[in-house]
């Protein structure tokens, strides 16, 4: 080979290591993965024999073995009232506000929407990371729509 072309060979193979030096270094630029499904996070409770699924953003607390106060109540879902760190909250059965029958309070969960309620369950399953679609419809408990369900009904026992 003249002394020309190996020349030319090193410049060529010198452009080919500063583009690859280049695209390494870019790779680190960037966020990993070209996936980007979004994740929840959940906390997964029984309620009734189903397995269903709250988010864990809308959660301000999750408590076991409360104490609960029993207070008299008009609706059978309200059970008595929980106080921790200085504050209360009334507390309401999962499960009959669902609808279904009513569970021994094993587990409290505050609502971030409403720290001035907290819900009863009896089997606290788990936590998950998991897309939210993946969960199946009907199996997220919103607890805003739940913290509004509690709203009409002292709403309507105060009338």
């Amino acid at each position: 080979m003249s002394p020309l072309g190996t020349l030319a060979a090193l410049d060529e193979l010198g452009t080919r290591a500063a583009a690859m030096r280049a695209e390494f270094d870019a790779a680190f630029a960037e966020l990993p993965g070209g996936d980007e499904t979004a994740l929840d996070d959940v906390l997964l409770l029984t309620v009734g024999g189903e397995e269903r699924a709250v988010l864990l953003s809308e959660v301000a607390a999750v408590t076991s073995g409360p104490s609960i106060t029993a207070v008299p109540s008009r609706h059978p879902a309200m059970i008595g009232i929980f106080s921790s760190r200085g504050s209360v909250a009334a507390v309401w059965d999962l499960a009959s506000l669902l609808g279904l029958p009513a569970q021994e309070p094993r587990w409290l969960l505050v609502p971030a929407a409403e720290p001035g309620v907290a819900l009863t369950f009896r089997d606290f399953t788990g936590f998950r990371r998991t897309e939210t679609a993946s969960i199946g419809t009907g199996r997220t408990l919103p607890l805003a729509d739940l913290v509004g369900t509690i709203r009409e009904i002292c709403a309507k026992t105060e009338n």
